[in-house]
């Protein structure tokens, strides 16, 4: 009898902490686990709960960045990011809330940020159905990025679908939103210093892109018409003018796409 008690008591604690790991595998990283000895498997109880509160800040701060960023971090397994880039084509996604500026002077702070993670919340799920990734928020503007294998058309599905949304939600809170999109070369990579920085896309391909969206209208989605032979499915176009754009020595012919179920089925 004090030889069975004397198991249990010695291995109780090593199968407490067995189950831990097994909800952890799960995913489960609500578990912590109560010390009950003050020896070595004491210790490794409480580091096996360090470690659960480091796995949940980790978490908590990948919901900081984008999905790119998390995959580049993958791939350096766990060895430190050097700064600069490289050349990748990609599409560029660009989106702003027009008259936000007018809209938060005569509101309350909470309701202003209440209006803004609704708008900011729908757009990033978009994105992510989408497969692409959000590179930032900058104040009621959204940057994403699309790479990879018909990264202009899930740009262009991402920006038809968040603008059906848009019109959804004028039901209850008219608050347009225009959007630019442009596609070709660009550095992607690590800029900022060594202890901060961004892994994001620079580059006269992302520049156009935002200033597409500076000037788009109201529920307005611009990009360059060149482009738009590069859709493998086609896009209803509303309208083509030639625009100038600071840092380009010529004219941009630039197409305002239709983003209702018609412009969808082509």
């Amino acid at each position: 009898v004090l030889a069975l008690g004397l198991g249990r008591r010695l291995t109780q604690p090593i199968l407490d902490l067995v189950g831990g790991m097994n909800q952890v595998t799960e995913g489960d990283l609500s578990v912590t686990l109560r010390p009950t000895t003050k020896d070595e498997i004491g210790l490794l109880t409480s580091t096996f709960n360090d470690m659960i509160v480091n796995l949940r800040e980790r978490l908590q701060l990948m919901k900081y960045v984008g999905s790119h960023t998390v995959d580049m971090i993958q791939q350096t397994d766990g060895v430190d990011v050097p700064l600069g880039g490289s050349r990748h084509e990609l599409a560029v996604l660009f989106t702003d809330i027009r008259g936000f500026t007018p809209f938060s002077e005569k509101r309350e702070p909470e309701e202003v940020i209440t209006m803004l993670n609704r708008y900011l919340g729908f757009q990033a799920e978009i994105v992510q159905q989408t497969q692409g990734s959000v590179d930032k928020f900058v104040g009621d503007e959204m940057m994403a990025l699309f790479t990879g294998v018909q990264a202009l058309d899930r740009a262009v599905d991402c920006a038809q679908k968040i603008m059906r949304r848009v019109e959804v939600e004028h039901a209850s809170d008219p608050r347009p939103i225009h959007i630019g999109i442009n596609c070709g070369p660009a550095i992607l990579g690590n800029m900022g210093a060594q202890n901060r920085m961004d892994y994001t896309a620079i580059g006269v391909t992302v520049n156009l892109g935002a200033r597409l969206m500076q000037v788009a209208g109201p529920g307005q989605l611009l990009l360059p018409a060149a482009l738009l032979e590069q859709l493998r499915t086609p896009a209803r176009v509303l309208s083509c003018e030639a625009m100038a754009f600071k840092g380009l020595s010529e004219k941009i012919e630039v197409a305002d796409v239709a983003y209702d179920e018609e412009a969808q089925d082509g």
